[in-house]
């Protein structure tokens, strides 16, 4: 008797999300808002030497992921200006480095990164930022990178040594 009694009440309560739409509901957009927190733009180099703006992002999740369709940009006012391709992933404490020198090929940004911008991350919708760094006005010095003096902190510094691809340390 007791086992027919579950069985109508999680019965009941199966048919009542499947009814009321609670079952089937999919907010993309607020599971990848949930990733603020966890992905961050850790490390860029802007205007080096030898021309090859970077841009790393660091996932500091134990968890992989997949940044299809998130979009980078050197412009908080346009921050939809390159997207990762499908299938980009990320594994949990790991990094991603994407060159940002106007080619827009596979990992190569369709913009360069200047002296005095910014570098933005969004979701696939565009319409949550997970993580930005507006350097205008910092001296970031000829071939050093700027990065967070620890992964994922709110301390950034320049590198005279880049840690491109890898763990920010001095």
């Amino acid at each position: 008797m007791y086992n027919r009694i579950l069985s109508f009440f999680f019965l009941c309560s199966i048919s009542f999300l499947f009814f009321s739409g609670c079952a089937f509901t999919y907010d993309s957009e607020a599971i990848h808002a949930s990733l603020k927190g966890y992905l961050f733009i850790n490390e860029f180099v802007t205007s080096s030497e030898d021309s090859s703006d970077w841009i790393e992002l660091y996932n500091q999740s134990n968890g992989t992921i997949d940044l299809s369709g998130f979009y980078l940009s050197d412009d908080l006012n346009d921050p939809l200006k390159w997207d990762f391709p499908e299938g980009t992933v990320i594994p949990g404490n790991d990094y991603i480095v994407v060159k940002a020198n106007n080619d827009n090929k596979g990992f190569q940004t369709n913009f360069r990164l200047g002296r005095d911008e910014s570098v933005v991350l969004t979701t696939p919708g565009g319409t949550t930022e997970i993580d930005s760094i507006d350097y205008s006005g910092i001296i970031i010095p000829e071939d050093y990178s700027y990065g967070r003096l620890i992964d994922g902190a709110d301390i950034w510094v320049p590198f005279a040594q880049p840690t491109k691809g890898s763990k920010n340390t001095l």
